[in-house]
């Protein structure tokens, strides 16, 4: 009896066949759905340093600029925000996902806007129905927060990895079937 013969695909996307078994599905070989992907440990990079710049600018504006104007927190809130998105999306333009082929810079923010949406979307949700469901704990205010953070992360790195700054290059390939 013959041995079964797998379809195996390298890094480099050349597909072979193998008696041995494949450790990944074609799945996971194809679409490189891993967390040891360098490209995602540069985007928590360049999302931790935008969050960061976003908070101390809020926090800035309020402590100097809007000084004792209650109504001003949201406004200052406002800018902080664009600027931490536009700060996310020229750092994962150019240095997380610099290397691809990517949209033009004017769809790509149509994309970075709407994956941001709905990552916010995600994060609030998931953090008011941990509140909900937890008891009115600091220790459970924390970890409500982190989850909801932590959904938010998630969505924004699929969001970002296969919408935003997706291969334009290798989606033209799979389109005109010269990939598999």
């Amino acid at each position: 009896m013959s041995q079964p013969a797998f379809e195996t695909e390298s890094q480099n996307g050349e597909v072979a066949l193998s008696s041995e078994r494949p450790r990944y599905s074609k799945f996971a070989l194809k679409h490189k759905f891993s967390l040891i992907n360098p490209s995602f440990y540069r985007f928590v990079l360049v999302g931790g340093g935008s969050f960061i710049i976003d908070a101390s600018m809020y926090f800035l504006l309020i402590e100097f600029v809007f000084t004792g104007d209650t109504g001003a927190a949201q406004f200052a809130r406002a800018i902080a925000m664009l600027v931490g998105l536009l700060l996310t999306w020229i750092g994962h333009r150019y240095y997380s996902f610099g290397k691809r082929k990517q949209l033009s810079a004017k769809a790509q923010f149509k994309w970075v806007v709407l994956v941001a949406v709905c990552s916010i979307s995600v994060n609030f949700i998931g953090f008011s129905l941990m509140h909900t469901l937890l008891p009115q704990h600091t220790l459970a205010s924390l970890f409500s927060l982190g989850f909801g953070v932590g959904l938010g992360l998630v969505v924004n790195w699929l969001g970002a990895n296969y919408l935003t700054y997706r291969n334009v290059a290798a989606q033209a390939k799979q389109l005109c079937g010269l990939t598999k």
